[in-house]
């Protein structure tokens, strides 16, 4: 139910941008398939966590965002001490100096 209102506020905000004119062209048929896609992937993003609070209840919920939280953490440390392009080539530019 909540994901077919989901999924038609998404193609009411699609046609609501194209200005209420049905341009008939392949461009503007391919950005109603993707606006579709997105729609139902936000729609169903929910579906697991929704699951584990039907099944286990709200700690179990809370404690999957930690866990998600703490794996985003992990992915990312190795990625705290790299520099950017720009430091990059400032600092190759000091050495050539």
């Amino acid at each position: 139910m909540f994901q077919q209102h989901t999924l038609l506020a998404c193609n009411l905000l699609s046609m609501q941008s194209k200005g209420n004119v049905k341009e008939l062209s392949m461009q503007s048929n391919i950005r109603d398939v993707t606006t579709t896609v997105w729609c139902t992937g936000a729609a169903n993003a929910g579906v697991p966590l929704s699951i584990i609070v039907k099944n286990h209840g709200w700690n179990a919920y809370f404690t999957a965002l930690l866990a998600a939280c703490g794996m985003a953490i992990l992915l990312l440390a190795p990625m705290v001490n790299l520099k950017s392009y720009v430091q990059r080539e400032a600092l190759a530019k000091s050495k050539a100096a």
